[in-house]
């Protein structure tokens, strides 16, 4: 919460981790924040997800990116170090 602008928005995908977090409702309130829940059922869901994020303009955080061949070094990446952002491991060339 602390790194969102007033009037900003937090966007959970998917389904909701057990147990549910807990939520600074000062944070939220104070800033104004919105909350938005964005089930993902198959692939009408996914469509809709995408939909969603181009909207908005998201682009998400990436930590680091592998090339397939270190696929491996990817995954031991994700526990070893400390992550922020999403670790991309490429399949294809563009």
């Amino acid at each position: 919460m602390d790194a969102l602008k007033f009037g900003g928005n937090v966007v959970t995908v998917g389904m909701i981790p057990q147990p549910v977090p807990a939520l600074n409702s000062y944070a939220l309130l104070g800033k104004g924040l919105m909350i938005h829940g964005m089930p993902v059922d198959g692939r009408d869901g996914l469509q809709e997800v995408i939909a969603f994020i181009d909207a908005l303009g998201l682009k998400p955080v990436i930590h680091q990116t592998f090339v397939y061949d270190n696929a491996k070094r990817a995954y031991e990446e994700h526990y070893d170090s400390d992550l922020f952002g999403k670790i991309v491991v490429e399949v294809a060339s563009r």
